[in-house]
């Protein structure tokens, strides 16, 4: 199964699988698992069937089933309880890390002794804010979630628009005047060929813009952080994310944080590890419709904006202990 593993100690069977002898049963087989790997619930969406629903209770789902009414002995529902470690499946393209510790960057704790902090997102459309009866959502509606009550996000991204683009309609501007503490940006969709006049090269135009976000930022008095571009959901035959126009605006954005010495949150890689762990069928629902390989379902966009969370407490310590993730333990790795 795409994006769940199997190891030696586990079995888990859903349903709407083919060529499963569990299937030919009313209920669902789940025996004990072990060394389970990190999935956020959504993660498990594309297994069950609409005659299943989602019970949280605490740090436990229940996936229940109504009884088949062809079985007299079944009146009531069965639950199956399934162990699933609160993390977004975004763990598995971010990692855990070698010693398999929590990633949470603060505590409770600690929160009364924070500052207010502002925190301000530039970008396009898959950071932007969307709601019904648009199928998509942006990262960025989503981040406040894994922020502290005294961070207030501000999200100035804008659909459509390259680093070009969105300096041009002075949307750059308003940003900064908003006071941030925190920039987060992230550019390239729009920026790539075929745009019209909101196309940059990567190594020039594009390169100078991130730079002058950067410096600006700064002068400020704000910590710039960039973010790469989340890739686009198209897959090889061989079951790879294809390398397209994107990639040299990837590799630019990495060079400027390097060059900057500027926080890196490398929304790109992550996201391409997770779509290759799930493959093309399993990562389906990141997407917000069939065809649209670009932009992400509501499902998607919280992925996505808890992967930037937890990078954040890596890269920018700043930041961090105004951060609030799921405290996990990632389990160890199958023998």
């Amino acid at each position: 199964m795409p994006g769940l593993p199997q190891n030696r100690a586990s079995f888990v069977a859903f349903p709407g699988r083919p060529a499963s002898a569990t299937r030919q049963r009313h209920w669902y087989s789940v025996k004990t698992v072990e060394n389970w790997q990190n999935v956020h619930v959504d993660a498990l969406r594309p297994f069950w069937q609409d005659d299943v629903a989602l019970v949280e209770r605490k740090n436990r789902f229940s996936l229940t089933r109504a009884a088949s009414s062809t079985s007299g002995r079944h009146k009531s529902s069965l639950v199956l309880s399934v162990v699933v470690l609160i993390a977004s499946v975004s763990l598995l393209a971010c990692g855990c890390g070698a010693d398999h510790k929590p990633r949470a960057c603060s505590t409770p704790a600690s929160a009364a002794s924070l500052r207010p902090v502002k925190v301000v997102l530039v970008g396009a459309s898959s950071v932007a804010e969307y709601h019904d009866p648009k199928p998509n959502r942006g990262w960025g509606q989503m981040l406040g979630e894994f922020m502290a009550p005294q961070v207030t996000v501000a999200n100035h991204a804008h659909g459509g628009r390259s680093t070009k683009s969105f300096i041009a309609e002075g949307r750059w501007d308003r940003a900064l005047a908003d006071r941030p503490d925190f920039v987060l940006i992230q550019f390239g969709h729009n920026d790539g060929p075929g745009k019209g006049d909101r196309t940059t090269d990567p190594d020039t135009e594009y390169r100078a813009n991130l730079q002058r976000y950067v410096d600006e930022s700064r002068a400020q008095g704000a910590i710039p952080i960039l973010v790469t571009p989340v890739a686009r959901r198209n897959f090889t035959s061989d079951g790879k994310i294809a390398v397209d126009s994107l990639q040299p605006y990837v590799r630019v954005m990495r060079e400027v944080a390097q060059e900057r010495k500027v926080p890196l949150v490398d929304l790109n890689a992550a996201i391409i590890e997770l779509y290759e762990r799930l493959g093309e069928d399993g990562s389906a629902y990141i997407s917000a419709t069939a065809t649209d390989r670009t932009h992400p379902s509501p499902a998607g966009a919280r992925i996505n904006a808890e992967i930037v969370a937890r990078q954040l407490c890596d890269v920018c310590p700043e930041l961090a202990p105004h951060i609030r993730l799921p405290q996990v333990q990632c389990p160890q790795a199958p023998k």
